[in-house]
Parts: C-alpha cells; structure tokens; sequence
C-alpha cells in the first residue's frame, strides 16, 4: 500500500487557532447567555487560556496524544473548550 499523498497546504485546528489568538487576542470570541439570562463573554486569549487550563488538566491525568476521553458536556462554554 502507498502512502498517503501529502497535503503540503495543509492547515492544523491548533495552528489555525492559534493564528486567530495571535491577531484577535483582545477580540470577542465567545459570548454565552445563561438560562437565568446572565451573560458572560471570552476574548481569544482568555479562552484560550481557558483550553489550555483543560488541556493540562488532562495531561495531569494521565491523558495523552491518541488517548481516548469520552466527555458528556451540556450545552456550555466548556463543550467548546473541551
């Protein structure tokens, strides 16, 4: 069997999003509304400081690239982060 053919244009979620951190980073990029009607909203670099956070705490755990991690979020910030 061959090997697959190269996507030399090829872009990452991870590199994608870090560009959009990297030249938005004080911009909206989130804003949730509550069933009480509160709100709360994150800039690019505050949620992305936010991912980060759930990202070390599942390397603290033990969780690693290829691991696999069931989660069961509800319609929240979190479920994006996550």
């Amino acid at each position: 069997m061959s090997p697959p053919a190269a996507w030399p244009d090829a872009v990452t979620f991870a590199a994608a999003w870090q560009r959009a951190v990297d030249a938005h980073a004080q911009q909206s990029f989130l804003i949730f509304e509550r069933a009480d009607g509160s709100a709360h909203e994150w800039t690019y670099a505050a949620f992305d400081s936010l991912v980060a956070r759930a990202a070390h705490a599942l390397a603290a755990r033990g969780v690693a690239q290829g691991s696999a991690v069931h989660l069961a979020l509800a319609n929240a910030p979190a479920f994006v982060a996550a």
